[in-house]
């Protein structure tokens, strides 16, 4: 892939791992994030910046833990109990059979 200066004076042969690094203007231009909304740019700006920057009230991490430690502790009864009735059905067919 060339690459030139803007005199046109250097014409290196680069490979894809520098336009990563270092992308030409179109290619800046097409990934800006945030557009220009003139004189509401500040108001758009702290607007993003608030959303961002907002934490989860405490209740609603407290409940979120609760409700996954709730279902955590379930699979693992359920499994647990799996398990005793796989044995026990085992073992009563080892006795009935004997």
């Amino acid at each position: 892939m060339p690459f030139t200066n803007e005199d046109g004076s250097h014409n290196i042969a680069v490979g894809r791992q520098f336009f990563c690094q270092y992308p030409d203007a179109s290619t800046i231009t097409r990934c800006v994030v945030m557009k220009d909304f003139g004189v509401n740019n500040d108001n758009i700006r702290k607007m993003w910046e608030d959303f961002k920057s907002n934490a989860l009230e405490p209740w609603v991490v407290i409940v979120f833990t609760v409700e996954v430690g709730l279902l955590v502790g379930a699979l693992i009864i359920v499994t647990v109990k799996n398990v005793k009735n796989k044995k026990m059905r085992r073992l009563r067919r080892q006795q009935k059979n004997n």
